[in-house]
């Protein structure tokens, strides 16, 4: 499973010069401690490969800069 997340981002980072990709984990199962192993080493994973974490908010300032005249998107 992690080797299909980290996918995902490898994917995005060679088709798009700027995205977001959103993981998405059921509260009732996430908690459960060799998930959260797992899901250690996915963050490791995605910041070994330059991944940035940002909140929502930040993400839309991110991409209504770059919509703006100018803004290079």
């Amino acid at each position: 499973m992690l080797e299909n997340w980290l996918a995902d981002f490898d994917y995005m980072r060679r088709n798009t010069d700027w995205g977001m990709l959103v993981y998405t984990f059921h509260p009732d199962v996430s908690g459960r401690g060799h998930r959260m192993m797992m899901m250690e080493r996915l963050i490791d994973g995605l910041a070994a490969r330059g991944a940035e974490f940002l909140t929502l908010d930040e993400v839309q300032q991110a991409f209504r800069a770059r919509r703006a005249p100018g803004g290079g998107g």
